[in-house]
């Protein structure tokens, strides 16, 4: 099968090949996804330093959890049942804690896991919704930067509203290919600079990105799963504290380039708030 054989979840048409090689595109509605293989647990990923890289984010992933859980309060949603697909190091599970949810976390990467695990949080191994279908179903399922890791986002969305229970939330927080980073790393590619895409798309890394989505594209297939939009925001990308860190994590990223990106991202910091987001927070809601 070849990448124009391949049907676009969100509108059904065709999808084309793209300038880079692997990723395909629809030329209807837009929407982006890859042809990169997870290697969660295999494959040889020595070129990231994933203690530099846990570090570099937990500082803005906090930020983000806070900013979620505040928004599911104005919902009216602040405790119930809560499953956290793909927790990493267990921040939000933390957090979510911390506001009076019963937290179940899911992590497939077992290393990881036993991290969280060893924090104190409640975090099972697996995949959703194998992992948990005994569990189901639960108030609210949190997505944080994993939604774009999953095949079929489509069939995902309708597994998704079955297992919500009714008046339950599914929250969303993705990068977005409206962003101002994703939309430079694409020009930058086509005229033949290619490592800030490939690291957009987190090609090489063990879970690299299969989708990158609209917000519209998002709010499209979960209207299809009988989903109700009912909040649409953006979050802050970077912060100045651990930057170069997270630029850095990645081994195969020269320090020169890894130095002059730093420069640039540190400049347009003060700006963000003005250009379009790089990364959107979609909640959705099961109707009663």
């Amino acid at each position: 099968m070849t990448a124009a054989d391949i049907t676009c979840p969100i509108c059904g048409s065709a999808m084309r090949p793209t300038h880079a090689g692997y990723v395909r595109c629809c030329p209807d509605c837009g929407f982006l996804a890859s042809t990169l293989v997870p290697e969660i647990g295999g494959g040889s990923h020595e070129h990231i330093d994933e203690a530099a890289r846990r570090d570099s984010l937990a500082g803005l992933r906090r930020l983000s959890a806070n900013e979620e859980l505040d928004r599911l309060a104005k919902l009216g949603r602040s405790g119930g049942r809560l499953l956290d697909v793909g927790c990493a190091y267990g921040w939000f599970l933390a957090a979510a804690e911390a506001r009076g949810f019963a937290a179940l976390g899911l992590e497939p990467d077992a290393a990881v896991a036993d991290e969280a695990e060893a924090a104190g949080l409640t975090v099972r191994r697996g995949y959703f919704p194998e992992a948990v279908a005994d569990d189901a179903p639960f108030d609210v399922i949190v997505f944080n930067d994993v939604f774009e890791h999953i095949p079929e986002p489509d069939r995902m969305m309708r597994v998704l509203a079955e297992r919500l229970a009714p008046g339950g939330h599914l929250v969303i927080n993705a990068p977005s290919a409206e962003g101002i980073f994703f939309r430079i790393a694409a020009l930058l590619e086509r005229i033949g600079v290619a490592g800030p895409h490939a690291r957009m798309w987190q090609k090489g890394f063990p879970s690299p990105h299969l989708s990158y989505f609209r917000p519209d594209h998002l709010a499209r297939i979960a209207t299809a799963a009988g989903l109700v939009e009912r909040h649409r925001s953006r979050l802050p990308a970077l912060r100045a504290e651990g930057l170069w860190e997270r630029l850095s994590y990645d081994r195969t990223l020269p320090i020169p380039a890894a130095g002059a990106i730093y420069v640039a991202a540190r400049a347009m910091i003060p700006f963000l708030g003005l250009l379009p987001p790089d990364i959107r927070l979609m909640i959705f809601e099961k109707p009663a």
